[in-house]
């Protein structure tokens, strides 16, 4: 593939992830109030991870998965699914859904330091550095307008808590892909971790919050199937990035910083209790900007090879 090819198909891939994952927030807040969030969860993801069942089962790679890679599998699971979207779940039960979606904008700064911390060849760059502060400054924009410390909602405050561990989470679970590119099918890793991630979410959802009911209401359905669709599409596309040799995890995942920027809009209009401020505008056009600045500055680097 030439550069020119990589350059248009990466960013155009990573953003419409980030618009399939912004759409989650307003969903889940209405899917949470039919059922708890780790039970909630659970039934997603294990729905997710069998609509990608099919892709590899009837491909023609082998159905038989050694012990390393279903090592790699759990351990995927793990960073990537049980311990991200438990925590999502149980801070997004605690916040509005568009600061929620402004506070897991900030993933690409945790990812960076992540990344520079574990990893010898995904070290922060100066451009990097400047592009993660400048998104970061317009999430603190945003953030001092709904200052969860000074309110003295402790509630709050712990929602905040919980998507940051959480942000640090997906950030060793993109690492450990980006460093198995070919240990295992693609199609294989997506729909297992989700599956396997789902069940653990259920189990411990059923244990906590009991037994689930058996909602009446048609828009319960409705969020769950999209859910289950954006989590498959959205892991599947975010994986094979990952896969790719011309792609590293902290520059993926500056293309983040736009989540907040979709997550609130539709959270704007499809919760009646969320409501614009010129504020969080102004904010969200700083963050965004970010990806903007850094990929303009990527290009030109690359410009000569």
């Amino acid at each position: 593939m030439s550069l020119k090819k990589q350059l248009i198909s990466v960013p155009l891939w990573a953003i419409i992830a980030c618009i399939l994952w912004a759409t989650a927030f307003p969903a889940i807040k209405i899917g949470l109030n039919y059922c708890g969030p780790f039970t909630f969860a659970g039934i997603r993801f294990m729905i997710s991870g069998l609509l990608l069942l099919p892709f590899w089962i009837f491909q023609k790679d082998s159905l038989k998965i050694s012990f390393r890679q279903w090592k790699f599998i759990f351990s995927v699971t793990i960073f990537q699914t049980f311990i991200l979207y438990a925590l999502f779940y149980l801070g997004v039960s605690l916040l509005s859904a568009a600061i929620a979606a402004i506070i897991v904008g900030a993933s690409p700064l945790i990812t960076a330091i992540t990344t520079h911390v574990l990893t010898r060849q995904d070290k922060i760059t100066k451009s990097k550095l400047l592009s993660i502060l400048f998104g970061m400054l317009g999430i603190v924009i945003i953030t001092i307008n709904k200052s969860p410390i000074y309110g003295g909602n402790y509630y709050m405050v712990l929602g905040i808590v919980m998507l940051i561990v959480g942000n640090i989470s997906s950030a060793i679970g993109n690492i450990l892909v980006s460093n198995n590119k070919n240990l295992l099918n693609i199609f294989k890793l997506t729909s297992l971790q989700i599956f396997i991630g789902g069940f653990l979410l259920l189990i411990v959802g059923i244990s906590f919050e009991g037994l689930p009911g058996i909602p009446t209401d048609y828009k319960f359905y409705l969020v769950l199937s999209w859910l289950s669709f954006l989590s498959a599409a959205a892991f599947l596309i975010w994986f094979i990035l990952l896969k790719r040799d011309d792609v590293l995890v902290s520059d993926l995942n500056i293309w983040k910083f736009i989540i907040p920027v979709f997550g609130a809009i539709f959270s704007w209009i499809l919760i009646s209790s969320e409501k614009p401020s010129f504020i969080i505008i102004l904010g969200m056009m700083i963050a965004a900007s970010s990806v903007i600045l850094y990929n303009i500055k990527w290009k030109k680097l690359h410009n000569n090879l």
